[in-house]
């Protein structure tokens, strides 16, 4: 299979606006996704990965981000609200360049920084980030982003990701667990929960990205991008094999 690689100036695929998208922040949600990053976009050190939203400040999309120029970088996992935007950002000793790395957020639907859990896997595991940069607790209610898109790569002048995204999920009114995310890390799109997976898109470079969730939120617009042959360190897709026994 093939991934999709932004050139961190204007490239994004477009996954739409489908009610089921639309306000997810509103419920407790968990995002997980691989990506490769190769450096700093050339006009700013943050980097959108996945985000709900693509209108420029003071209203910021809800989703995950890189952000740094000093390797390792942190990740970031923020929510637009009317008066304060909640936010945690771990210390830059996260994510490298150059390495396939799942980033991933789980978030509880309340005010508070604490509740938005960062998580970073690679080297065959996943763990949660445990010091931070940067936390600061949510005022007023959150952004209406009903009218707005989900998009990889960000459709936003400035913040684009210099990089390569693959097998991208978000789950509503769910919390996944450090084991699911271990599971997911090597077979993403494994764990449904009936209805709570609302977008799963490997980005395997077809002419429209297709969504495996069930709900249909396949790509409605792709600017640019460069399909490669360079996947994540994945041994499946939407199901977990079983191991082969031994004897008999």
């Amino acid at each position: 299979m093939s991934v999709r690689r932004f050139d961190g100036v204007d490239d994004y695929v477009n996954f739409g606006s489908k009610a089921i998208l639309d306000n997810i922040q509103d419920s407790n949600v968990s995002w997980v996704v691989w990506m490769r990053r190769e450096g700093n976009n050339p006009s700013n050190v943050a980097s959108r990965v996945i985000v709900k939203g693509s209108t420029p400040a003071p209203l910021s999309p809800f989703g995950i981000s890189t952000s740094g120029d000093v390797i390792p970088l942190s990740i970031t996992c923020i929510e637009s609200r009317t008066t304060t935007n909640r936010k945690r950002q771990s210390t830059g000793n996260t994510v490298t360049n150059d390495v396939w790395t799942l980033l991933s957020a789980t978030v509880i639907a309340s005010t508070l920084a604490t509740d938005m859990r960062l998580y970073v896997g690679s080297a065959g595991y996943v763990k949660e980030a445990t010091y931070f940069s940067n936390g600061t607790n949510g005022v007023g209610i959150t952004s209406d982003n009903s009218a707005m898109p989900m998009t990889a790569g960000a459709q936003f002048t400035a913040i684009e990701l210099l990089g390569r995204i693959g097998y991208a999920s978000v789950y509503s009114n769910k919390i996944l667990s450090l084991n699911e995310l271990s599971q997911l890390m090597y077979y993403p799109g494994s764990i449904s929960d009936g209805k709570h997976l609302v977008g799963c898109w490997p980005l395997w470079g077809t002419p429209t990205e297709q969504d495996f969730s069930g709900y249909d939120n396949a790509s409605t617009s792709i600017s640019g991008t460069t399909i490669l042959g360079d996947n994540p360190p994945v041994n499946g897709f939407g199901m977990v094999h079983a191991p082969i026994p031994l004897y008999g």
